[in-house]
Parts: structure tokens; C-alpha cells; sequence
């Protein structure tokens, strides 16, 4: 639901703002969230249709006690606090497939390294989280621009994701002492915001 309402959001700005001209930069630096990830982010017009993006940033989360669901409605609580932070350095190329005066919509794919540390603890346990993780993702956004204000501009964005946590390491200290390095994967959606000013 709220993706919808993004998504109308982004259709009645562009329906309801007059054209104004684009900004000659080539470069952009600004703010960009990915995946609650908060990041500074560099961006370089290598043409008038091809974007290259770096970003650098940092994510923490931090859950007390937190509950699951079942089918029958009934919730139970899991007992554990999580407290993890993750540095992120990244970068992706976006491909422009409509270009106006104050508006591109664009699609993009990207990497990420992650470098996270952290731990998860119950009663009985805490197991400290350490390692490293490489993740790919796909979006499809708009980058957008108030009259006036050709060289500051704003975009918003939906997309996919694919993390293999390849180096992760878990070190249980409690009832059940040991080190254990799993290999997993897991699949996200995402929605993203930036802000970037060109020169």
C-alpha cells in the first residue's frame, strides 16, 4: 500500500510541474538511502542516458524482544534482542530511458560490500555476529527537479535485491560455546530515496 502511494505521489508531481532547465554538471554529490542504509553518494553523467554511482554509508539496527506471526493470527515473543550495524560501500551504473526537461526515469543495477558486526542474545545465549556479505540489486526510479532549481534534484525508487553472506561468522558464548560460519542468501525489496546536487 505504501508503495502505491509512492508511486502516485511520483505521477502527480510530474503531472503538475512546469518544465524547467536542466543543470550543465556532470557531477552530483548528495544523500542516499538504500535499504536503510544511510549513505553519502557520488554520481558522474558519463552521457546524456548513463549514470555511474558511489556510495559509502552505514546502517544500524537494534530490536528488543521481537514477535512471529502464525497463520492462526497468534503471536509469540522470540525472547532475543538484536543490536547490528553494517558499513556499506557500493556502486551501480543507471540507465536513462526517458529524459525531459526536469525529469528522468531511469533503471539501474548495482554491488555492495558489507562489513557487519553486531550480536543476538537470549536468556541463555549471546552470539556475537562478525563477517562480510556481497549483495547485487536492480531498481527502477525517477530523478526529479523543481523549477528553478535545475541543479538540485530528488529521486525515488523501487527495486529488488540478493545478498549472499558468504563470510559471516557467529561466536556463541552461553549454554552452547562454539564458532559457526553459515553460508546463506537472502532476497529483499526495496524503496529508496536520494538527493544530489550536480555541478
Amino acid at each position: 500500500m505504501r508503495l502505491v502511494g509512492i508511486i502516485a505521489l511520483a505521477a502527480a508531481l510530474v503531472a503538475a510541474a512546469p518544465a524547467s532547465s536542466r543543470a550543465e554538471g556532470n557531477f552530483g554529490i548528495g544523500w542516499q538511502s538504500i535499504c536503510g542504509a544511510r549513505c553519502i553518494s557520488l554520481k558522474y553523467l558519463a552521457g546524456s542516458s548513463f549514470q555511474l554511482q558511489g556510495v559509502v554509508g552505514h546502517a544500524s539496527l537494534a530490536i528488543d524482544n521481537p514477535t512471529i506471526e502464525y497463520d492462526s493470527g497468534e503471536e509469540d515473543a522470540l525472547g532475543v534482542s538484536l543490536d547490528a550495524s553494517a558499513w556499506v560501500l557500493g556502486g551501480r551504473g543507471l540507465f536513462v530511458l526517458n529524459s525531459e526537461s526536469n525529469l528522468d526515469v531511469y533503471v539501474g543495477a548495482g554491488v555492495g560490500y558489507l562489513l557487519m558486526s553486531g550480536d543476538v542474545a537470549d536468556q541463555y545465549d549471546q552470539i556475537g555476529l562478525s563477517g562480510s556479505a556481497l549483495g547485487l540489486n536492480a531498481v527502477l526510479g525517477v530523478e526529479y527537479r523543481f523549477q528553478g532549481l535545475p541543479s538540485l534534484a530528488f529521486s525515488t525508487e523501487i527495486g529488488a535485491g540478493y545478498v549472499l553472506l558468504n563470510d559471516i561468522e557467529l561466536d556463541v558464548s552461553g549454554s552452547n560455546d562454539g564458532t559457526v560460519k553459515p553460508e546463506t542468501s537472502l532476497k529483499y525489496s526495496l524503496v529508496a530515496f536520494g538527493m544530489h546536487y550536480y555541478f
